[in-house]
């Protein structure tokens, strides 16, 4: 019932737009009727601190940028899972065979890693990067042709690393780390409020929840145009990073 973002696709200041709109629809609701309330109530409460955070940092070209990196990472690593998943449903019996080994090693390490902190994601990502450098691994992402998804995904985390160690010797950690992980927890909190909406809906039927659902779908749609619009760009992007002699 409910359309999900492509936030990953989104500038920060045009995601910080879109759950701006998500919380003026949600402010006008029941929630409480509607059961929604301590889902509600909490994006609505996480939304207003990544906003006083991305006004505190609105100046900062050298953290937009870094936050532009993250959702480069975010990307590849999405990119590289589903690729190994929409394998696991291949009729060759051996490559389906080999997708459905490389799953289990990304759902070890964590399927939605992407929606951890920063720094969580980071020492997930490299614990999951070196099982896969395995030469068992290394052959089953071969024989899938997908090192190319893999390289980059590779890379681009290792840049984002070490972009990172260069932004904490610019800027306070204490005050700046928590500013980027907030942009996280507002998206995670967005998820679980649609999701909540989508549950109780499935179990109640409340046409106010299908109505709310209907008006937030109409601006999920609207951002998802702007960010399809963007994608072009982003995967030059990634190439570009992801490049190495």
């Amino acid at each position: 019932m409910m359309n999900r973002i492509n936030d990953n696709q989104l500038r920060t200041d045009q995601e910080m737009d879109y759950y701006s709109r998500i919380v003026q629809l949600i402010e006008v609701c029941n929630t409480e009727a509607l059961q929604i309330k301590q889902f509600s109530d909490s994006f609505i409460s996480v939304f207003h601190t990544a906003l006083n955070a991305s006004q505190e940092n609105s100046g900062n070209e050298f953290t937009e940028s870094f936050n532009e990196l993250e959702k480069l990472r975010d990307n590849s690593f999405i990119a590289f899972r589903d690729s190994v998943k929409a394998n696991t449903y291949s009729v060759n019996p051996n490559i389906a065979d080999k997708a459905r080994a490389l799953e289990l090693v990304i759902i070890k390490h964590g399927w939605s890693m992407h929606l951890k902190g920063n720094k969580l994601q980071t020492a997930v990502m490299n614990n999951l990067i070196a099982e896969l450098d395995s030469a068992d691994n290394k052959n089953c992402i071969e024989a899938l042709n997908l090192y190319d998804l893999y390289k980059d995904m590779c890379y681009i985390n290792t840049d984002f690393i070490t972009i990172d160690a260069t932004r904490i010797t610019i800027e306070p950690d204490n005050e700046n780390s928590d500013r980027l992980e907030i942009y996280k927890e507002v998206r995670q909190c967005c998820h679980i409020l649609f999701s909540s909406i989508d549950l109780f809906y499935k179990f109640n039927g409340n046409r106010g929840l299908l109505d709310i659902a209907s008006r937030i779908n109409a601006v999920t749609n609207e951002y998802n145009l702007i960010a399809l619009s963007q994608e072009g760009k982003s995967k030059s992007t990634a190439i570009t990073l992801g490049q190495r002699n």
